[in-house]
């Protein structure tokens, strides 16, 4: 606790992964489809540093042309029953994910990556929400029992 350390140290590091054998459909009123199933606690030491936040899903289909799937994080102090909070900027970190005008379906791994501002020094659980833009779309579409698995990762890093 008496320990100074220089800008951009790692404080610390929590992650937590989620394993399926079967796909998970989002719609286009999806948000807290992996609820606890991929969350992060974390107690962060300032609100002066920032959080890296590090998020990949396999295997999203689009499951047909002009759909694609909106990813955000939010971040609750008491466990998602009344607190529910954007984490960062903006409700989505990236929009229209694997989104094209073609025929047919898209399939890719979803990678995201986030910088924000670490929102509070009480103890935090962190979540991914997403939602489906034009129709349904599918995670973990050929997941098995021997592939298929999805993280979260964050680290608090001193300012």
């Amino acid at each position: 606790t008496n320990a100074t350390f220089p800008a951009g140290h790692v404080l610390q590091t929590k992650g937590d992964t989620y394993v399926r054998t079967s796909g998970l459909m989002i719609s286009t009123g999806s948000a807290h489809v992996f609820a606890s199933d991929l969350e992060v606690s974390i107690t962060c030491a300032s609100t002066s540093n920032y959080l890296a936040i590090w998020l990949q899903i396999p295997q999203f289909s689009t499951e047909s042309a002009s759909r694609g799937i909106k990813c955000g994080m939010r971040y609750s102090t008491d466990s998602f029953s009344s607190s529910d909070v954007i984490l960062g900027e903006r409700d989505s970190v990236d929009t229209y994910i694997g989104y094209f005008n073609g025929t047919g379906a898209n399939q890719l791994t979803i990678n995201l990556q986030n910088w924000v501002a670490v929102p509070t020094t009480s103890a935090i659980k962190i979540r991914i929400t997403t939602t489906g833009l034009s129709g349904t779309v599918q995670l973990f579409g050929n997941s098995s029992s021997s592939a298929c698995v999805a993280s979260l990762i964050v680290q608090e890093i001193q300012i």
